[in-house]
């Protein structure tokens, strides 16, 4: 008789502890869309939630229920309590090949062991999984860039923008940040003034759609605001008529890369400056410091000069930079 009194309050005793263990359950993110603005799941996601009243280990579980085609995603993870709450997070990963579309989520808990179950459901998500594209840029990589401003743009192919940073060697300019395309391309002004030194310069664009998926591209280039300078070599004061004679011209600049070399004319004109010829090259050749060296070769018997003519000489360099004009005054013997 004592034995089946014992083993009944014991009953009695789990009974009400069961009762008493009723714990509160919330999901506090991400938060549900609605049909004309849905909220987005990218290919990484955290479903957070909170739970109170808590007294022993609880099972938590997101099913991710594509509504398109009617396919799920199940996570599932274990939770101890502290102080009789819970506040933590389920991974909610996408791999690549995951159908997008229309989503629903239902997050449900229960003890562990126990089959009562809380569910949240969480309607009017949408699934996307692609990185936003950019797909033209400049300047481009490994141009060289001019003093003043320069335009940064690229085109943008993303369904769901959301914003963009353009950053100048890993720190921000004014005005380098939007959340809007016009033609599917963004803008940013960067003025160049304020950098200490010439050379290499790395430009970030970062796109970001609204289910925060990430992409970036980095471009290198060269900053150059150095003017590029002419020196005529030859021929210096006169040539022999009806012969053959070289021109030669060093362009110095910041580097011989930045030496243009279809930014380089030489041309002959009459005295009155009106054209004459176009002087063919025929090599451009590295020199020391930082001077690359034009040739060009005029075969006197295709050419009638006059008895007096000026060699002009302007060039460009790859940032635009724009030398000083040179002439020299050549006599026919």
């Amino acid at each position: 008789m004592k034995r089946f009194i014992r083993f009944a309050a014991i009953i009695v005793g789990g009974l009400a502890a069961s009762i008493a263990s009723a714990f509160t359950f919330n999901v506090t993110s991400p938060n549900a869309g609605t049909i004309s603005d849905p909220t987005f799941l990218g290919s990484t996601n955290t479903v957070s939630f909170s739970a109170t009243a808590v007294d022993r280990e609880l099972t938590v579980t997101v099913v991710a229920t594509n509504l398109d085609t009617n396919t799920t995603i199940t996570r599932e993870q274990k939770f101890t309590p502290t102080d009789s709450k819970i506040d933590s997070s389920i991974p909610l990963n996408f791999s690549p090949g995951t159908p997008e579309g229309n989503y629903r989520l239902d997050v449900s808990a229960h003890y562990t062991g126990d089959p009562t179950t809380t569910t949240v459901t969480i309607d009017n998500l949408k699934l996307d999984i692609t990185k936003p594209k950019i797909l033209e840029f400049n300047p481009g990589t490994s141009t060289f860039v001019p003093a003043g401003v320069v335009h940064i743009t690229a085109f943008i192919q993303e369904a769901n923008f959301k914003n963009y940073t353009v950053q100048v060697n890993g720190q921000d300019i004014p005005d380098n940040t939007g959340t809007t395309l016009v033609n599917n391309e963004l803008t940013v002004n960067w003025d160049t003034t304020g950098i200490t030194n010439d050379g290499s310069q790395t430009i970030s664009i970062t796109i970001t759609d609204k289910a925060n998926n990430t992409s970036s591209q980095s471009i290198s280039v060269t900053l150059d605001r150095i003017k590029p300078s002419i020196t005529i070599q030859s021929p210096s004061s006169s040539v022999r008529a009806r012969a053959d004679f070289n021109v030669v011209v060093d362009i110095q600049d910041a580097s011989t890369a930045s030496v243009d070399v279809t930014g380089i004319d030489v041309i002959l004109t009459r005295m009155d400056g009106s054209f004459l010829y176009r002087v063919p090259r025929v090599s451009l050749n590295g020199q020391s410091g930082n001077t690359q060296r034009w040739t060009g070769r005029i075969l006197g018997k295709k050419v009638t000069l006059p008895k007096q003519f000026k060699l002009k000489v302007t060039a460009v360099d790859r940032a635009g930079n724009i030398a000083v004009t040179q002439s020299t005054t050549i006599n026919v013997k």
